[in-house]
């Protein structure tokens, strides 16, 4: 299961990066072998990130961007921390419902943030890579960018951006 509550970042686990230079912040999608592909951790992560850049003083506007061929595939299905447990049909769904309300406060922090954020999207955008662009105020798209919601076509909601 994934810690909800630790502020840390632990060496090699980062699925985002926040770099501030001259009033920018810029926070990057690294993880360019899993072509950004989206997890609880990198939900946890944005969630640090926004907090710390609504606090910031220094940041004036942000810019989202990824490292790599890819903005976002998407969800990582093979990412650990995404199994619903309970004993019952009743508490698996009340674990599902939570551990989605926890994801969704989480992109209202961010979608919500005071300062502009720029998108700058290339390669794939996909499934919930395309709802975080959505969550930026702005969204320059690369040539070769590629916006598809592929669980829509599954009967799936698309509801995070």
């Amino acid at each position: 299961m994934i810690d909800t509550i630790g502020t840390d970042i632990p060496e090699g686990e980062e699925r985002l990066r926040l770099d501030v230079e001259d009033g920018l912040g810029v926070l990057t999608l690294c993880r360019p072998r899993k072509l950004n592909a989206w997890s609880w951790e990198s939900t946890r992560q944005l969630g640090l990130f926004a907090d710390r850049i609504r606090f910031d003083g220094s940041i004036r506007a942000v810019l989202l961007r990824a490292e790599g061929r890819a903005f976002c595939a998407g969800i990582d299905v093979t990412a650990p921390g995404g199994a619903i447990t309970g004993r019952s049909g009743a508490e698996r769904t009340h674990h599902y419902y939570e551990g989605l309300r926890w994801a969704h406060e989480r992109f209202r922090a961010f979608a919500r943030l005071p300062q502009p954020v720029v998108a700058a999207v290339q390669g794939y955008c996909l499934g919930f890579g395309f709802e975080l662009a959505l969550m930026a105020d702005v969204r320059i798209a690369a040539d070769d960018a590629v916006f598809a919601l592929p669980e829509a076509g599954l009967g799936v909601a698309v509801d995070a951006g």
